[in-house]
């Protein structure tokens, strides 16, 4: 039988090395492009995740900006009813308690859901000067 020259015996072990690098080189780039793909939804889940926490947190904050204007709203109306008809400071007094037992309630949702160091400090700022307003007549007894 006569014997295979040299250079096809390089030939075929070269298009076999060559055909395994090729499938080495496939399976790498199926691992990294399903690495990637893993990677870009772990990223999108924890944008989407902070998005919808900076959502809810500015929400509470507006809230807690609206309950704070009409608190002060509601302090200036009944001031202005001082000296008035009595039904009028009445009705005045229990909106303005309402409208501060309702700023008391915003306060203590933005702090119990503030995550950022910043907002826990507003937080605690905006505590310490509820603490120190001037509480409706009937709301300090």
């Amino acid at each position: 039988m006569p014997s295979t020259p040299p250079s096809i015996r390089l030939r075929r072990s070269l298009r076999l090395q060559l055909t395994r690098a090729l499938g080495l080189l496939s399976v790498l780039v199926v691992a990294i492009s399903a690495t990637a793909i893993w990677g870009l939804a772990r990223v999108s889940n924890a944008a989407s995740q902070a998005i919808n926490t900076d959502g809810h947190i500015s929400g509470l904050a507006s809230r807690l900006a609206i309950a704070s204007l009409e608190t002060h709203t509601m302090e200036h109306t009944f001031f202005g009813t001082v000296g008035g008809p009595e039904n009028a400071r009445v009705q005045a007094e229990q909106d303005w308690l309402t409208h501060y037992a309702e700023l008391d309630t915003a306060i203590k949702a933005f702090a119990a859901n503030a995550t950022a160091l910043e907002d826990q400090q507003a937080a605690a700022r905006w505590r310490a000067a509820f603490v120190q307003s001037t509480a409706p007549a009937c709301a300090a007894q």
